[in-house]
């Protein structure tokens, strides 16, 4: 008979996780009402920006106020389009955004193709005017970044067949 060895100290047994809770998907009414939301939010960084254009000791802000207005109406478009993952809600990260922006304008045509890559190029404009050390803004920067918003903001209103109320009419408003 042979004898079997003790193991010491003495193995632990794994412990069962406890299932995590179903992820439950935003409804329609939730989606809506989020996407007013970033709309809303959209809107108020349009609005700065036109403001912080005419201001020409602003450059930074101006850049900053613009890429946050096309951000925020491309974080609506993806909840009015459906969400993504499993919460069919919106992305976490900006490059989850302009990921799945991108996407979207792909599917519709190669022309909505160009407003992907605008948020894209606002993106990076943004990245420098908060944190560039090697480059700064110009005004003239400022001011077509800006000008980039309004056109992203109106083709997306086009695009989405959505309404903004008289906000998107003119660029100094």
């Amino acid at each position: 008979m042979s004898a079997q060895k003790a193991v010491f100290p003495p193995r632990k047994k794994h412990t069962t996780k406890p299932r995590s809770e179903p992820v439950i998907p935003l409804t329609d009414g939730e989606r809506s009402s989020l996407a007013s939301e970033q709309m809303e939010l959209a809107l108020t960084h349009l609005k700065e920006a036109r403001v912080l254009a005419k201001v020409k000791e602003t450059p930074h802000a101006c850049v900053h106020a613009s890429y946050y207005a096309m951000y925020h109406i491309a974080i609506a478009l993806i909840l009015i389009m459906g969400g993504i993952g499993k919460r069919k809600g919106a992305p976490q990260s900006h490059e989850t955004v302009i990921e799945h922006f991108g996407k979207m304008a792909l599917i519709r045509d190669n022309d909505h193709l160009k407003l992907g890559q605008m948020l894209g190029r606002a993106r990076v404009d943004r990245t420098v005017a908060d944190y560039g050390l090697e480059r700064r803004i110009s005004i003239s920067d400022a001011k077509a970044t800006m000008a980039d918003a309004e056109f992203f903001f109106k083709n997306c209103a086009a695009l989405f067949k959505m309404s903004f109320a008289d906000e998107t009419e003119g660029p100094n408003k």
